[in-house]
């Protein structure tokens, strides 16, 4: 009889005292696991036929699964064949002229008639429907604080919240004189409030921000008539024209497009060669009323607002009727905001709204900027920038934020690199951050080509697939870091403490991911409470991707983070001050790193250092601090600036070296003993870039050992070099590398193994449990290395859960301590078809009968769903309650 088993995760959050005793699990005799698919030689030429036409098919059945008549396809050609590819696609649908065919991305809307049509066109790599992503929201207070007052009061105080000390940023500016300069930062984020005091001018007095990009569709105003001439200071219209609501307008109460009559407006002695004539729609964000339904930031949504473009000696201004009077001399001129500066703040609601681009003219222009307006080309458009949601503008103030002297709120408070300049690209629009992801990807693409040195994502996450190739996203900041050198860092996500809980884009090979670091120090000025750990903050979303790649990377400050939020927050909270926020989340952890990478580059550039976002990436984890948890919670630790740039220097004297690892064993599988993952069913032959670029086969990037102990795993290995000026390529020549570990119970079978040109290395490890005994999660490193390095080139992580009933016992104890604040991961054989499950969870009493602190529980499946969390009315088991029982019913 069948009796495979699921892990159920069990995490205990421990908040305020420590919980006694031990338990203790018998060693297992293991047997061997052979490899199912040994990977062939690694071929210099790519294979021009590495996608099989089923594996595509599975992707366009996907597809097909949707309902409706048209669907929005992102697809991914062969790069030789990405123009006869999108020739092609031009007679299955309407192109959207995001696409960047000589990146490999189109995006194409057509009938799902034509869907299957898709499958007979030679060049197709990949498929993927456009997915809607939506902002993480910022973390709320943690359960069962809601009632603590705080104590201080008052948060001007900037030492309390400042986060630069804790990383050492301050210490980097102080002893290597590097605060960012000669650096750009683009933010991927809500948008941008250009105005707000913290976001102005660098330390040197270069303006912050220099440049705007709108890659949603929230700030497109669409220009439907020109002229050169004027009639006693007006110009007459007289069109019924089609207002475009936007991509999410059913969401915001919206028909996606209404018609609107335009009529004579009055443009007095304004001088210009051209107008133009347009009207920006309040799409998801009501701009001139904020409160006139109660919490409610959406307003009525019902207003369109005349938009007047006049090209005056070549330079554009732009004029919005904002007062819906028909009359433009009594509104404010801005000129585009990158060459002028210029933005207009709207009366009452004190909403920055800044002039991003003017497309007008042969909407297929290279020239331009081009962005979609789906009720025909017409003239153009006109884009505007502004931040309906405030985490935009939060993250960038912690990236790069500079307190000006006359601010009283910032004032002596500086971001991670206040010298570095941003560039502000708006993927999330609205009030509630819904994106396409498309909209990512292109916002993404944009930033790298328009010379972005890091880019920073404080998005992402969602859902329980997380094998690395779960979205497109994957695959286009993969290729970005190859092509264009540029350095990612992306949010690991909130959904912590389970594991398996780093999603996309944050789960990508190349990127840096980014968990949450938890203070004592902050804990105890904020809350009053003591004692609690420097750890990982409880909700920052943990690792090991599901086919075992190490996440997250590093962590930094993400909890109680004071930074900047737009002006608009002083009408909606009624007070004046209160331009600032403090705020928890990966989110606000990202920044922390986008601005000490931009420390590391612009020291750098100023001392003529080779760099390559590898080397970046090395250098943070070589330097980082461990705190309290495992490399699954914590990646290599807290980042430490200084010391990232002393490993930066050693790193940039010796070429950089990438290993390609991972092994063909999963124990992610059925009840029939087939691999579960690749999860996502349309991509069983292809990994995404790696495959789809250098022909590498399918490896599972880490060991994760769970349901199943064998005691030996094959490990593969391919060593690739980082080329100057372009990116990731293969060895010419065979090389002998060095197998090491870096904790006892991880044995290899041999300590060296050639590889490289045309061999991929090839050698197995043997776990020994005897060492596991507790319960928990383990998590070491297989080490390979090049000799002729300093460093070591390489890793491959390797995670063992041991769970409590380690021999399938129906009934199991463990006791455990931990220190406060800490979250710690315990797992439960579940044989399938278990009807219920019961995990009680009990505080020890001391003598006086009162429970020894407090604590939860978070029990979630194999993937890293919640399905329990907190105790209903409690919160906690301790003082008033300490024992718990939760009931689980067909685990």
């Amino acid at each position: 009889m069948n009796r495979r088993v699921l892990s159920l995760l069990i995490v205990a959050v421990m908040l305020l005292s420590a919980i006694p005793a031990a338990v203790s699990v018998p060693a297992v005799t293991a047997t061997p696991v052979q490899p199912t698919d040994i990977p062939q030689q690694v071929a210099v030429e790519k294979p021009s036929n590495f996608i099989p036409g089923e594996v595509l098919q599975k992707e366009i059945q996907k597809v097909l699964e949707i309902s409706g008549k048209t669907v929005r396809l992102i697809i991914s050609p062969e790069k030789d064949r990405a123009m006869e590819v999108y020739e092609t696609l031009k007679r299955l649908g309407k192109i959207d002229p995001i696409s960047k065919p000589d990146l490999q991305f189109i995006v194409v809307e057509m009938p799902v008639s034509n869907v299957e049509k898709l499958a007979e066109i030679p060049g197709i790599l990949h498929v993927w429907k456009d997915e809607m992503v939506k902002l993480q929201e910022p973390v709320s207070p943690e359960a069962g604080m809601d009632g603590v007052t705080p104590a201080v009061q008052d948060p001007k105080l900037p030492d309390m919240f400042m986060s630069v000390y804790k990383i050492h940023a301050y210490d980097t500016w102080i002893n290597y004189g590097v605060l960012g300069d000669n650096v750009t930062v683009a933010v991927l984020d809500t948008g941008i409030d250009v105005g707000h005091p913290f976001l102005q001018v660098t330390l040197d007095g270069r303006p912050k921000i220099v440049d705007i990009y709108d890659a949603s569709d929230e700030g497109i105003a669409q220009i439907y008539y020109a002229t050169n001439v004027t009639e006693n200071g007006t110009i007459t219209v007289n069109m019924t024209v089609p207002v475009y609501w936007g991509f999410y307008a059913m969401y915001y109460g919206h028909e996606q497009i209404t018609d609107y009559t335009m009529g004579t407006y009055y443009v007095g002695g304004i001088n210009g060669s051209e107008y133009y004539l347009g009207l920006l729609p309040e799409r998801y964000f009501d701009l001139n009323n904020l409160t006139s339904r109660p919490d409610d930031l959406m307003g009525d949504l019902n207003d369109v607002y005349p938009v007047l473009i006049v090209n005056q000696s070549g330079n554009f201004v732009a004029y919005i009727d904002f007062n819906l009077n028909n009359d433009f001399t009594d509104d404010q001129p801005i000129g585009l905001f990158t060459e002028t500066g210029d933005y207009f703040q709207t009366p009452d609601t004190l909403v920055d709204i800044a002039l991003a681009k003017v497309h007008i003219g042969d909407m297929s222009n290279p020239d331009n900027y081009l962005y979609t307006v789906p009720t025909e080309d017409g003239i153009g458009y006109a884009m505007f920038m502004w931040d309906a949601q405030g985490h935009g503008t939060h993250v960038s103030g912690t990236l790069a934020g500079v307190g000006l002297p006359t601010d009283p709120v910032f004032n002596g408070t500086y971001g991670v690199a206040p010298n570095a300049q941003l560039m502000e690209v708006k993927v999330l629009p609205g009030e509630f951050g819904f994106g396409a992801t498309s909209w990512i990807i292109n916002g993404m693409i944009y930033a790298a080509s328009n010379g972005a040195d890091v880019i920073s994502m404080s998005l992402g996450g969602g859902g329980e697939i997380n094998d690395g190739i779960e979205s497109p996203e994957n695959f286009y900041v993969n290729l970005l870091t190859d092509w264009f050198g540029v350095t990612f860092a992306i949010a690991a996500g909130n959904e912590g403490p389970t594991t398996n809980t780093v999603h996309a884009p944050g789960d990508s090979d190349l990127v840096i991911t980014v968990g949450a670091f938890r203070s004592s120090l902050r804990w105890q000025i904020f809350y009053g409470v003591d004692g609690v750990a420097d750890t990982v903050a409880s909700f920052s979303s943990r690792g090991p991707r599901m086919d075992g790649l190490l996440d997250p990377d590093v962590i930094a400050p993400g909890e109680m983070i004071f930074s900047s939020l737009p002006l608009w927050y002083t009408v909606t909270n009624n007070d004046s001050y209160n331009y600032y926020g403090i705020w928890d989340g990966t989110s606000m952890a990202t920044p922390h790193v986008s601005g000490a990478v931009a420390l590391m580059i612009s020291y750098a550039k100023q001392h003529n250092l080779t760099y390559d976002p590898i080397m970046i990436k090395r250098a943070l984890e070589l330097s980082a601090k461990p705190v309290n948890g495992t490399l699954i919670d914590q990646g290599f630790g807290l980042i430490q600036v200084d010391k990232a740039i002393e490993e930066l220097e050693k790193l940039s004297q010796e070429p950089t070296t990438y290993i390609f690892a991972g092994t063909t064993y999963t124990s992610f599988k059925n009840p029939i003993e087939e691999p579960l993952i690749p999860i996502s069913p349309a991509y069983v032959d292809s990994n995404g870039y790696f495959q789809n670029v250098f022909g590498f086969p399918y490896l599972y990037r880490g060991v994760y050992i769970r349901n199943e102990y064998p005691g030996s795993v094959p490990i593969y290995f391919y060593p690739m070099k980082y080329v100057e000026d372009y990116g990731l390529n293969y060895t010419t020549s065979e090389k002998t590398y060095k197998i090491s570990t870096n904790v006892d119970w991880i044995i290899p079978n041999t300590n060296a193994v050639v590889a490289g040109n045309n061999t991929i290395g090839e050698f197995s490890i043997n776990i020994d449990y005897s060492k596991l005994q507790k319960s928990g999660t383990y998590v070491g490193l297989v080490y390979i290395d090049d000799p002729d390095t300093s460093y070591i080139d390489g890793y491959i992580a390797v995670t063992v859960d041991i769970p409590v009933n380690f021999n399938g016992e129906s009934h199991a104890a463990l006791s455990d301590t931990a220190l406060p604040g800490e979250a710690k991961h315990y797992f439960v054989k579940v044989p399938r078809g278990t009807k219920e499950l019961r995990v009680t969870l009990r505080v020890p009493l001391d003598e006086s009968g009162t429970p020894m602190g407090r604590t939860t529980l978070m029990i979630a499946r194999p993937e890293g769903a919640v399905v329990a969390e907190y105790v209903p009315g409690y919160g906690f088991v301790g003082p008033g309650l300490p024992e718990y029982t939760w009931v689980i019913e067909d685990p």
